[in-house]
């Protein structure tokens, strides 16, 4: 098992979290697991969806499922034309603007509002709610800001309708976070996310992403213009009084 001390959840959910991580046929080790839950206020993990012993014992431990991630990618290099006539209009009337400084930063931060991500799992948790899944979202994006992480915002005509937060790794980028903003949900612009890989000036081989199995509206967004599954992974999480 894989674990994670994520201290800095203390300042985003105000819990001590700890996070296992196991490769696809690799057991829970059950007494290292709950020796973890007596001293971590919340524990998350996450397996492949093949295990089913995995996923029967945590339920036994009172672990709870939170969400499928859904990981996908796209081969930017040898992507084709748009043939999607919604989504060339969208691209054609859309750009990415990199944020520069620390003031058009918290100009994103600010325009992110409690409501923004109803299917992150901390939003949805009772234990939490939107203000900590907006906090837990703001502070990592200053910590990968201060790590040089380039984070764009995204336009739509003359508006900034939302932003999207990626990692270079040689000819692979990984998209971090991404959102529309609340005031322009529901208009169809959640289509501008899949098209970030064609707005980009970089050259890139491969553009990846995570999706939940909570946020269908967003994975229908990326299979329109047929990103590739490439794993899924459940997540199991626990709520302990230490």
């Amino acid at each position: 098992m894989k674990i994670i001390d994520c201290f800095w959840e203390i300042a985003n959910i105000g819990k001590k979290t700890c996070e296992i991580i196991l490769s696809p046929d690799e057991l829970i080790e059950e007494s290292a697991l709950q020796q973890l839950c007596k001293v971590c206020e919340y524990v998350v993990v996450k397996i492949s969806t093949t295990n089913m012993h995995n996923s029967l014992l945590l339920g036994k431990m009172g672990f709870s499922f939170a969400e499928t991630q859904i990981a996908i990618q796209k081969d930017v290099l040898n992507q084709q034309e748009i043939t999607d006539s919604i989504a060339s209009f969208y691209l054609k009337n859309s750009s990415i603007e990199r944020i520069n400084n620390k003031e058009q930063l918290m100009e994103v931060l600010d325009k992110m509002s409690s409501n923004m991500f109803t299917t992150d799992r901390i939003y949805l948790d009772p234990y939490f709610g939107a203000e900590y899944s907006l906090n837990r979202y703001r502070n990592w994006m200053k910590t990968e800001y201060d790590k040089d992480t380039p984070i764009y915002e995204l336009k739509y005509k003359t508006n900034s309708v939302g932003f999207i937060m990626c990692r270079t790794d040689g000819n692979v980028t990984d998209a971090l976070l991404g959102g529309i903003y609340e005031n322009y949900q529901n208009r169809g612009l959640g289509l501008l996310l899949p098209l970030v890989p064609y707005m980009m000036s970089d050259k890139i081989d491969w553009y990846r992403t995570r999706i939940s199995s909570n946020n269908l509206p967003v994975w229908k967004m990326y299979e329109r213009l047929h990103y590739a599954i490439t794993n899924f992974e459940y997540i199991f999480i626990k709520h302990n009084e230490i």
